[in-house]
């Protein structure tokens, strides 16, 4: 498996180059810049705020909390890019064939093993689980990325 397609983003004047090992990846799914992917509830919140001034001034409204808007505008959404299921045996890929042609895609750390000390909630699943990606990244000296799920989703499928 060769490296596909980069995918450059410019910040400031740094670049962070985005690339994928598995051919095909980069296009089908590529990485999105978070601002492009804003929850559908943002706009019908935008909205109410509208609505809400019109009839006083002084009221509370999520619109006004910067923290998590600036969240919304900050990073980049990886997308999954192939389907996963729950069996009895545990999380896997719907395909099996992608784990004999790509190797191991999903790995799970028992919660008496490394994620024991992980701290949970207590009705979350017990173990942790790791998707493996294709995707690589160049970034400047000092840029760090931090993996984190999406927030204030309208999707609650996973946490």
């Amino acid at each position: 498996m060769e490296d596909t397609q980069h995918q450059k983003v410019l910040v400031g004047k740094n670049t962070i180059e985005f690339f994928s090992s598995v051919e095909g990846v980069a296009e089908a799914f590529p990485i999105r810049s978070a601002k492009d992917v804003i929850p559908s509830w943002v706009s019908k919140a935008r909205q109410d705020y509208i609505e809400e001034q019109k009839k006083s001034q002084s009221f509370l409204h999520i619109t006004k909390c910067p923290g998590i808007f600036h969240l919304f505008t900050t990073g980049y959404i990886l997308p999954m890019w192939f389907d996963l299921e729950y069996r009895e045996s545990g999380w896997a890929v719907a395909n099996e064939t992608m784990n004999d042609f790509l190797g191991m895609l999903i790995e799970s750390h028992s919660a008496d093993g490394i994620a024991k000390h992980v701290p949970q909630r207590p009705w979350s699943w017990p173990d942790l689980v790791k998707i493996n990606t294709p995707w690589h990244c160049i970034a400047p000296k000092g840029v760090r990325f931090l993996v984190i799920p999406i927030p204030y989703t309208d999707f609650f499928d996973f946490e």
